[in-house]
C-alpha cells in the first residue's frame, strides 16, 4: 500500500519537458505576508509623521506645528500689562495671562525653534507680530496644566 502512495506521489508531482513554468511554487503564509504589511505600513507613518519634523530641525525651520499654527484670539484686550513687553529678542515665554486656567505665554519663533518645548496650544499672535514687526513671527503658547509661568 505504501508503495502505490509513493509512486501516485511521484507520477503527479513529474512534469513533462516544458511544463516547469507551471510547477506549484511554495507560497507565503498568511502570516509572513500580513507581517511585511504591517511592517511597511509602520515605516511610511513613521517617515509621514516625522520625515517634517526631522527636515525642519536639520534646516533650521520652524516645525509643522508653528508653520500651521491658527490664528489667535488673544490679543490686546486679554493682555496683562502688570509688566511691560520684553524686545524681540528677550521674548521667552514672557506671561501675558490666562485663559481656560492654564497660563498664556507670549513667544517669539526663534525662541520656539530652539527650546522644542512641549505646550497645550501654540498660536499665531496676528497683533503681536505686527507690534513687533521685525520680520519675525510671535505666538501666543498656553502652557501645560501642570507647568507654571515663568
Amino acid at each position: 500500500q505504501s508503495h502505490l502512495s509513493e509512486v501516485s506521489v511521484a507520477i503527479v508531482s513529474a512534469l513533462p519537458p516544458g511544463f516547469e513554468d507551471f510547477a506549484v511554487r511554495p507560497q507565503a503564509s498568511v502570516a509572513l505576508c500580513f507581517l511585511q504589511a504591517a511592517g511597511a505600513y509602520t515605516a511610511l507613518d513613521a517617515a509621514c509623521s516625522f520625515g517634517p519634523r526631522i527636515i525642519a530641525a536639520a534646516r533650521g525651520a520652524p516645525p509643522p506645528e508653528l508653520v500651521n499654527a491658527p490664528l489667535s484670539s488673544f490679543g490686546w484686550h486679554s493682555l496683562d500689562l502688570r509688566s511691560p513687553l520684553p524686545a524681540l529678542e528677550n521674548l521667552q515665554e514672557h506671561p501675558v495671562g490666562v485663559r481656560d486656567g492654564r497660563a498664556v505665554v507670549l513667544c517669539s519663533e526663534s525662541h520656539l525653534i530652539r527650546s522644542r518645548k512641549t505646550f497645550f496650544e501654540i498660536e499665531l499672535s496676528k497683533d503681536f507680530t505686527e507690534h513687533y514687526d521685525a520680520g519675525e513671527r510671535v505666538y501666543i503658547c498656553t502652557l501645560l496644566r501642570s507647568d507654571t509661568p515663568p
